[in-house]
């Protein structure tokens, strides 16, 4: 048992600490939208990280099984997973929304924004302007899997 925490614990902190690798601007955010730009992001990767870890284990692939002492424990580590991926995709999407509703709400002004550069060619323009459809079916998707992710653990046998 002690294996598979330290597997799930390191799991999450190699994601974190690749994202730290990747972002070198997390420690200059001075204002609350700057922090609230890095927590998507951090929340984002670590969401998908751990989804992506649990669709791993889901192939059933032989070698983890062996290291980590039986199938039973590869689905423990995958339902951790899981579990880790549906908090952190909560988080996401709280730190995308919780702004926007406090705007709305008075308690939080909303920055001003400077003047966007163009891509400059067809592609990237087309591609800019699809970003509402892209966002609303990533939010509707994120919906889904949150109601399939609490069907699995409602209807999961009681493992711990």
């Amino acid at each position: 048992m002690r294996k598979l925490r330290h597997v799930f614990a390191g799991a999450v902190v190699l994601l974190v600490v690749l994202w730290l690798i990747a972002e070198p601007t997390i420690f200059r955010s001075t204002t609350f939208f700057g922090l609230r730009t890095t927590m998507l992001q951090l929340t984002g990767v670590v969401a998908m990280g751990c989804m992506g870890f649990a669709m791993v284990l889901a192939l059933r692939p032989m070698w983890p099984q062996a290291w980590l002492g039986g199938l039973d424990k590869m689905y423990r580590l995958h339902k951790w997973l899981g579990i880790a991926a549906l908090v952190t995709s909560l988080l996401h999407w709280l730190w995308a929304k919780g702004p926007k509703w406090a705007v709305g709400w008075g308690w939080l002004e909303r920055p001003a924004r400077g003047e966007r550069a163009g891509p400059g060619n067809s592609v990237a323009d087309w591609l800019s302007d699809q970003r509402g459809l892209a966002e609303s079916i990533g939010e509707w998707t994120f919906y889904a899997v949150v109601v399939l992710i609490l069907l699995a653990l409602i209807e999961s046998p009681r493992v711990s």
